[in-house]
């Protein structure tokens, strides 16, 4: 294999003409600084595509779009959301191929498992629609009246919501968190990560040609059906692209609903700039926030060693690494542990690293620099303080699989997220140390326990300090219709996930009638 570079910039602004175009209104547009963003494919330097580099008027226009979008969406039955998600979806199939390749060329990720990230794109408008036959009104009879009044509890959208999201799912995170907000009747503005945001476009081109085909009943003077096509109104969605864009649009005073997926300093910045400008905003704004994860998993003597360290090999090296999900932290009861620890390396020594369009690469390369400089100063970090370590070393911007044993508690690895294909491995004796390890660091997002014994499970499970406890599986576990978020600094306590979203992005408006007049 030819010697792989080290990607210095992942994006750079220039002034050539964008290949794409951002969308705007219903319509792609060019931005008025006639300036490019070149995204750098991270395997190879070459260059995978570019976007417009957006300026504030950009902004400004999509903010204005989605304002009037969101009007016309209020109006727009329940049925008719349904089948414009469903009809996203279909566009989605459409493009799988394309979609994957982008996402393996902006981001480095494996082309099997890009291709898995836009089947999940699609899936998750699927799930949204039928998750919508799950927001239901409520008839509250009064405690108050009884004999006369009534209440109902119904939900309505917040109106227009900012999403902002990184650059480790460039195509699943927008349709997972844009699917919720648009069925719950919200207009988006989406600002991708800017050194991936090509995938983002191919999700607009799929809301420009979404399209369905509903009954509809008209008295002219008779009862009679007929065919409508139904579209989204144009600034249903729009797709921004640029740098420096992120804070601006989440303080901007039209923004009713923020939602952020990110490392804890990107979510906790933009949090701030938020609080400071609640003054100047239409109304207060709600923020949801994702912001990351150092997940543990427990495994017990107990367990099925081969299905333990399988999974849990898959758990830590499965997309590069670079996901919240990602099990970095292996606890194993100590009589197990040797035993444990010979099998995981020997799989680890075994995943196949290199060119992320070979269908048999398993690890390609990491998405930036800043990440993989992060994941070596972990590797350094664990071996300054006497640990031993498996593979460790980088081809380029490719990290190999990774093992740091033992484990140690004051090691970076223990209790700071790597973002990459790292995992540390350390014994325990008891469940208390366990869970005092487990539990120790700042994120709570996701825990793993190993264990045949179902009431240890149960009992361990409620006791690990995680928005997502898995038993008998890797932390790398994710449905789109599955209530989803962290505790502690992992994010808010609102959650993602078919119905869980879909009232994250909605209101409850209460109606009292009065119906003995």
């Amino acid at each position: 294999m030819d010697e792989l570079p080290i990607i210095e910039r992942k994006y750079y602004e220039s002034s050539e003409k964008p290949e794409k175009e951002m969308f705007i209104g219903g319509k792609f547009i060019y931005s008025e600084s006639e300036k490019s963003l070149q995204i750098v494919n991270p395997y190879n330097g070459e260059i995978a595509g570019s976007v417009p580099s957006a300026t504030t008027k950009e902004l400004k226009l999509a903010v204005e779009a989605a304002k009037k979008a969101a009007e016309n969406m209020k109006n727009m039955p329940l049925v008719e959301r349904q089948q414009l998600l469903n009809a996203v979806s279909k566009e989605i199939e459409k493009r799988i191929d394309e979609i994957a390749k982008t996402i393996t060329l902006e981001t480095g990720k494996p082309i099997e498992q890009a291709f898995i990230e836009a089947m999940y794109g699609a899936a998750t408008f699927q799930i949204m629609a039928a998750s919508l036959n799950e927001l239901k009104g409520t008839l509250v009879e009064s405690i108050v009246d009884p004999y006369r009044k009534f209440a109902l509890e119904i939900w309505e959208p917040m109106g227009v919501a900012a999403i902002i999201t990184p650059s480790n799912f460039p195509f699943l995170l927008p349709c997972y968190i844009v699917s919720a907000a648009i069925a719950a009747g919200n207009a988006v503005i989406l600002k991708p990560a800017s050194d991936a945001p090509l995938s983002a476009i191919h999700l607009a081109e799929c809301f420009a040609s979404a399209s369905a085909v509903l009954p509809v009943s008209e008295r002219t003077p008779m009862p009679e059906t007929i065919l409508k096509i139904a579209r989204f109104p144009g600034g249903v969605l729009n797709v921004v692209t640029g740098i420096g864009l992120g804070e601006k649009l989440a303080t901007h005073p039209d923004i009713d609903v923020v939602s952020i997926t990110g490392a804890i300093e990107t979510g906790m910045k933009v949090y701030e700039a938020v609080g400071k400008s609640i003054t100047s905003s239409r109304v207060p704004k709600h923020i949801l926030l994702e912001l990351g994860g150092c997940d543990p998993a427990i495994v017990f003597a107990d367990a099925d060693l081969e299905e333990a360290v399988n999974k849990l090999a898959y758990g830590a090296f499965c997309w590069n690494g670079e996901v919240a999900l990602s099990t970095q932290r292996i606890y194993v009861e100590k009589e197990i542990y040797e035993e444990f620890l010979d099998k995981f390396i020997k799989l680890a020594r075994e995943v196949k690293w290199g060119d992320p369009l070979d269908d048999e690469t398993e690890i390609g390369p990491l998405i930036n620099k800043e990440t993989l400089d992060k994941n070596l100063k972990t590797i350094e970090d664990a071996k300054s303080k006497g640990a031993e370590i498996v593979g460790g070393v980088n081809h380029g911007m490719i990290l190999e699989p990774t093992v740091i044993y033992p484990m140690k508690p004051e090691m970076l690895v223990s209790y700071e997220e790597s973002f990459g294909p790292v995992t540390g491995i350390a014994s325990f004796i008891d469940e208390k140390e366990a869970l005092r390890e487990a539990n120790k660091t700042k994120y709570g997002l996701m825990a793993a326990v190993f264990t045949e014994n179902l009431r240890k499970a149960f009992d361990i499970a409620k006791k690990l300090e995680s928005g997502t406890v898995i038993v008998n599986d890797s932390t790398e576990w994710f449905e789109p219709h599955i209530a989803f978020g962290g505790y502690k600094w992992s994010g808010t306590k609102g959650r993602e996930g078919g119905i869980h979203a879909i009232k994250e992005f909605s209101k409850i408006k209460t109606i009292v009638i009065d119906y003995k007049r």
